[in-house]
């Protein structure tokens, strides 16, 4: 796997191009969360193969486990002869750590969503107001951006793009417009406009407030999933003039096919009729 030098190398190669937010994005989902452990792994981030998570004043309880070891080792009651009742070993540190993990996962859990349905309600209050943005993610229910003054992510759905047909491409973290090339990617910058806020769900939808201009990226190698409008578009204006030569009265110089049909069936003595072809 890859290592700290070869992730920096990565970060500094982005760093003040377009996809360094996407880049960033995808190596901090990447990373492990830490645990509590008596293993001696060291702090990657850090680079320091020797590390223990002391701080001072406590904080956690795996702060005042810390104080208390160093306090038992100072007082030379980590030896094996000379150990103290409730001087915890390894395995009684181990199994303090895990619990540290679940419980601190449980608090952060607790705390964000305490924060989000507080800035739903803060929101839901502002309904119709235009936001800046920057896009999180992409799936098939649509794009997710996340409003920069709130730090929340509001979901656009694809019912709510502009008419198109958007194509899924989650290697690249982006949808594109078949008919039209226009293209939304992840950390691209959107102005949207806050549409619902559904609190019971901590739901928040947002519309689009700009266009989308067309990229020259495209996905190579891949049609689209269904036909191009363009052909749509072309026969919708066709019969939109058609009609409104009808209108006023003009007449095309030719005859439709069906009108052809029936004349030359004429000639050669057949009668034509729904679902019969016969001889008179």
């Amino acid at each position: 796997g890859a290592d700290r030098f070869d992730l920096q190398k990565l970060l500094d190669g982005v760093r003040g191009k377009p996809d360094a937010f996407a880049v960033h994005l995808a190596v901090l989902r990447s990373m492990q969360q830490a645990e509590y452990s008596p293993a001696q792994m060291g702090h990657f981030a850090l680079a320091s193969e020797h590390y223990c998570h002391f701080t001072s004043p406590i904080r956690r309880y795996a702060d005042l486990t810390i104080h208390r070891l160093i306090d038992a080792y100072l007082a030379g009651d980590l030896s094996k002869r000379g150990r103290k009742r409730g001087v915890p070993d390894v395995s009684e540190v181990a199994r303090l750590g895990a619990l540290c993990c679940v419980n601190e996962r449980r608090a952060e859990s607790a705390e964000r969503e305490l924060m989000l349905v507080l800035k739903l309600r803060l929101i839901e209050k502002r309904l119709g107001e235009k936001f800046d943005g920057v896009v999180t993610g992409v799936a098939n229910v649509g794009v997710f951006v996340q409003l920069d003054r709130y730090l929340v992510d509001g979901l656009v759905k694809f019912d709510d793009l502009p008419d198109d047909w958007w194509e899924l491409d989650p290697s690249k973290g982006c949808v594109v417009g078949q008919r039209s090339g226009r293209q939304i990617t992840v950390g691209d910058r959107l102005k949207v406009t806050i549409a619902r806020v559904h609190i019971p769900t901590r739901r928040l939808e947002v519309a689009l407030a700009q266009k989308i201009t067309a990229r020259a990226r495209t996905i190579s190698g891949r049609s689209p999933s269904r036909p191009s409008n363009r052909t749509t578009e072309t026969n919708r204006q066709t019969g939109f003039a058609a009609r409104q030569a009808g209108r006023t009265g003009s007449r095309s110089p030719k005859r439709t096919p069906k009108a052809s049909l029936r004349s030359k069936a004429t000639k050669r003595g057949l009668s034509i009729r729904p679902g019969k072809r016969r001889r008179k």
